[in-house]
């Protein structure tokens, strides 16, 4: 049991061969052993890939992991020079989609938490993506702008700008990716469908955000597959 210890301590979400003997000590305990680890760690690796690919004619650098949390699996894919996206009408490659991947939607700040903290140890906490983020509308203030108008100062989650009519990709119901309320924007000057432009700081916290006339475009962004508990 020491040793699986010191192998859960020694974990790194971008290093294969500690997963791999983690995984490796946790399958030669004793089942009832597993069951009590399992229920124990509230997010475990269960299995990890690093890739550079070349998708539909694009060269991809991608970083592919599983992670298990409350019973689901969750497993990241993060794409870097990816196809371009900037609304939500627009698709991640599809050889992505053909395995089952989408683009990330946090459905709750626990999911954004363990999504961010993958990234940061990763090294790429500010490559989050658009999140999914949209409205299905232009803005009443578009083409132009206007100082604390409309969604200025809302969290950006579903109890709050989700109440405005802002939706996820995924069409989830229940999403979360910001608290804050000193952020003036979204103020209207907004196109139909866009992702907002988002800001992340180096720990992948989000610190700003704006709607801006669907200037914002993105090419680098964390994709996920949920695998439900059987």
């Amino acid at each position: 049991m020491a040793n699986l210890l010191d192998t859960i301590t020694e974990l790194n979400a971008n290093t294969a061969t500690m997963i791999s003997k983690f995984n490796t000590t946790l399958n030669n305990l004793p089942k009832i052993v597993q069951e009590e680890v399992n229920n124990a760690l509230p997010v475990q690796l269960v299995g990890t890939a690093t890739t550079a690919n070349s998708l539909g004619g694009k060269n991809i650098a991608a970083i592919n992991i599983g992670i298990k949390h409350e019973g689901d699996i969750t497993d990241f894919f993060l794409v870097e020079n990816g196809n371009l996206i900037r609304f939500s009408t627009d698709d991640i490659n599809p050889d992505l989609v053909s395995q089952g991947y989408e683009l990330f939607c946090p459905h709750s700040r626990e999911e954004y938490e363990v999504a961010r903290n993958y990234l940061v140890k990763l090294g790429k906490a500010k490559m989050m993506g658009p999140l999914g983020i949209y409205y299905p509308k232009n803005g009443p203030f578009y083409p132009h702008y206007k100082s604390l108008g409309w969604c200025s100062c809302i969290p950006l989650n579903s109890d709050n700008m989700g109440k405005k009519g802002w939706k996820v990709k995924d069409g989830s119901d229940v999403w979360w990716a910001s608290d804050l309320v000193n952020v003036t924007e979204p103020d209207g000057d907004y196109v139909a469908n866009a992702y907002l432009g988002i800001t992340y700081d180096n720990d992948g916290h989000i610190k700003w955000y704006s709607d801006s006339n669907d200037r914002y475009g993105y090419k680098n962004y964390l994709c996920v597959k949920r695998i439900k508990k059987q």
